[in-house]
């Protein structure tokens, strides 16, 4: 009797192209999942470049005690923003709101000295002066304002802030 060996394997070369095909295919799976997340890291990234180009300007931003008042003064370096979100802290309570790239009346602010009921954000390379009835915010006597910058939606960290507000000259 004839033994026959039916057992069978896969030639070498075969095996190698399994090999390198299951390799590649494993590359790019890993390739896809690092691609996205360096790209969702890459959206969020833009607030990096806000670092020190939307400041307060100290010089114009002031508290009007007769008039329960705040001058804000924002000033923009060369960067595109799309919002501030300015943020005013008085006695424990803070009251925020938007001041848009396009123009829009924000309830109890004004833009100074005009006092022009829409405002918007200043230029690049800009500054603008914004007057915040604090008394329709149920505020009185600010304790800190503070800024963050707005890119597309993302709201970034607070880029500036301004602590024990000086009171205004007239």
């Amino acid at each position: 009797m004839i033994k026959r060996d039916d057992k069978r394997g896969i030639s070498p070369v075969v095996g190698a192209v399994l090999i390198v095909a299951l390799t590649v295919f494993i590359a790019a799976m890993v390739w896809l999942v690092v691609n996205n997340l360096v790209q969702s890291k890459t959206k969020s990234s833009s607030c990096f470049e806000t670092f020190d180009k939307v400041k307060i300007n100290q010089e114009f931003t002031c508290y009007n005690f007769a008039s329960n008042e705040a001058r804000v003064s924002i000033e923009i370096k060369d960067i595109q923003l799309d919002a501030v979100l300015v943020s005013i802290l008085s006695e424990g309570n803070s009251k925020s709101f938007k001041i848009l790239n396009k123009s829009s009346t924000i309830q109890g602010v004004v833009s100074y000295p005009d006092r022009n009921q829409q405002v918007s954000l200043p230029a690049k390379n800009a500054g603008k002066t914004y007057i915040v009835n604090l008394t329709l915010f149920n505020l009185n006597n600010p304790d800190s304002i503070s800024l963050a910058p707005i890119i597309g939606e993302n709201q970034c960290d607070f880029s500036d802030s301004l602590e024990q507000i000086p009171p205004c000259v007239s």
